[in-house]
């Protein structure tokens, strides 16, 4: 009997997924708090996750948010994940740091799963405001677990 090759596009497990943590690395005691409450919020939610942090920070482009280039990539056949903390990032527009418009990230990032992504890249801190790099964009660690409800629901309903 001859065997099928077997098809790595459909072998992907189609569930949604997160990943998230800080823009950069402040310390490592914040590192392993902020990987630890993510890691405990993923469990309580069924979301897989993929816990980011960055050593340095040089790279700086701007990106689209154009919702049609999401169902033209799934037709590959793998995963879609939106950028939606860096989707809303102003680079350049403050003195020497980059700004953020915080209160769209929510919104992009649910257009985004109702447009068909799979999962969401996040940037998340304790407390934004106090960030190192990237404050402006990112999500309250304390605002995480409702949005994530609502974005797991989201896509559930999409994929149902």
């Amino acid at each position: 009997m001859q065997k099928k090759p077997i098809d790595k596009k459909k072998e992907i497990n189609k569930q949604f997924f997160l990943i998230a943590g800080p823009c950069v690395i402040e310390s490592e005691k914040m590192c392993l708090e902020h990987a630890a409450f993510l890691k405990e919020l993923s469990n309580k939610l069924q979301i897989p996750f993929v816990f980011k942090a960055s050593y340095d920070k040089a790279n700086r482009t701007y990106l689209i948010c154009d919702m049609r280039s999401i169902p033209i990539m799934k037709q590959f056949g793998f995963p879609v994940i939106f950028d939606a903390t860096h989707s809303v990032q102003l680079p350049g527009a403050g003195k020497g740091k980059s700004l953020g418009q915080r209160q769209f990230v929510q919104p992009l990032a649910l257009s985004a799963l109702a447009a068909g992504a799979d999962g969401l890249f996040l940037e998340v801190h304790a407390c934004p405001e106090k960030a190192l790099c990237d404050g402006p964009n990112m999500l309250a660690l304390k605002n995480l677990e409702s949005f994530l409800k609502k974005a797991k629901k989201i896509w559930e309903i999409i994929n149902a």
